[in-house]
């Protein structure tokens, strides 16, 4: 139980370390809005809530990030099968993109944001799904602060 939550307050730490950086190091708009499901028929009582960790604006464009902090960033499911994404959170982030409400001009992209971990194969994949763009990628926080600062500013 202590290992969880240790690793829930450190993932709650990385959210708020990202979610900090961008608002005060960039000139990105920075904010946490919940997104609503896009229901046919209004009716959305015990569906669960989307609480964004991230969500970056500039000019037309939206960035949704999803922040993770986790002993393993990806798994196999066989001993020695390679290594795949952690598919509850690539759903979480998918979802997240399907249902946000664009503008017509607006371009919409996700990324699942990891730290980095002692794993030798780390996250770092671009897809386009459903016209959608995907990142999955990590960032190092055991390097100087200089390099963390500039690995965040390339990501956005």
């Amino acid at each position: 139980m202590k290992e969880i939550k240790d690793e829930q307050a450190l993932s709650s730490l990385f959210e708020n370390f990202v979610y900090a950086f961008y608002q005060k190091e960039t000139d990105w708009k920075v904010s946490r809005p919940k997104i609503h499901w896009d229901v046919d028929d209004g009716y959305s009582e015990a569906l669960p809530v989307m609480q964004t960790d991230i969500v970056l604006k500039k000019d037309n464009q939206t960035i949704i990030i999803d922040t993770k902090f986790y002993q393993q960033n990806m798994k196999s499911r066989y001993e020695k099968g390679s290594k795949k994404h952690l598919s509850g959170n690539l759903y979480q982030l998918f979802t997240y993109l399907e249902n946000y409400q664009e503008k017509d001009d607006e371009t919409v992209s996700g990324m699942l944001l990891y730290a980095m971990t002692n794993d030798e194969e780390q996250p770092d994949h671009e897809y386009v799904i459903k016209r959608k763009k995907v990142k999955v990628t990590h960032i190092n926080l055991s390097q100087e602060m200089k390099k963390i600062s500039q690995e965040l500013r390339e990501l956005v």
